[in-house]
């Protein structure tokens, strides 16, 4: 890796949180500046303009929060153990959030609702392959006769997916990982008593 994608890359990391924390209208050039120890011109020598600096620092936030989300399930053995996994990821998520200032799905989705379109389809487009590798793991347990064959895996994956999201919106909102208990014992009930074969 050359200096200038390695100056890039530490632009986009630092960037990451920032927006995150800020959004992007409250997110400053100088406070990346002063993150970066770059001045303006060392920053827009990476980048085109604030548009792809933000849309790449969301990438990098959410390839981080994937990451995170497959070391958590990547060694189960069945479709019940690895949602069973990722439910119990989101336990302490919350508060212990893989990018600093929160959910950056949660966060951006807020943010760029009618005032981003690029940055809202993104939003999208990171929901829409979360619950497709949900709905994967699912249609996977019901070949496999761990799930129920009744079982509609694409609403199981959705009502999954919204749960724990907005599981962490609620917990986030009042500082309470006690809400998000709540929600991660809701789940598992709901595949143990819905779900399970």
């Amino acid at each position: 890796m050359n200096k200038g994608q390695t100056t890039r890359e530490f632009i986009i990391e630092k960037a990451a949180s920032i927006f995150n924390k800020n959004g992007f209208a409250g997110a400053s050039l100088s406070e990346l500046m002063a993150a970066t120890g770059l001045k303006k011109g060392g920053i827009y020598n990476h980048f085109k303009n604030k548009d792809e600096i933000m849309i790449e620092a969301f990438d990098f936030a959410i390839k981080k929060f994937n990451r995170q989300i497959y070391l958590a399930y990547k060694d189960k053995k069945t479709s019940l153990k690895k949602m069973q996994a990722i439910i119990d990821f989101y336990k302490t998520y919350p508060l212990n959030p893989v990018i600093e200032g929160g959910c950056p799905i949660i966060n951006t989705a807020v943010d760029s609702d009618n005032t981003h379109p690029a940055l809202k389809s993104r939003v999208k487009e990171v929901l829409g392959k979360w619950i497709e590798n949900m709905c994967f793991i699912i249609e996977k347990g019901i070949e496999a006769g761990e799930i129920k064959n009744n079982i509609d895996a694409h609403k199981s994956a959705v009502f999954l997916v919204t749960t724990m999201q907005g599981g962490v919106l609620i917990a986030r909102s009042f500082e309470k990982i006690s809400y998000m208990e709540i929600i991660v014992d809701q789940l598992n009930a709901y595949i143990n008593g819905q779900l399970k074969k």
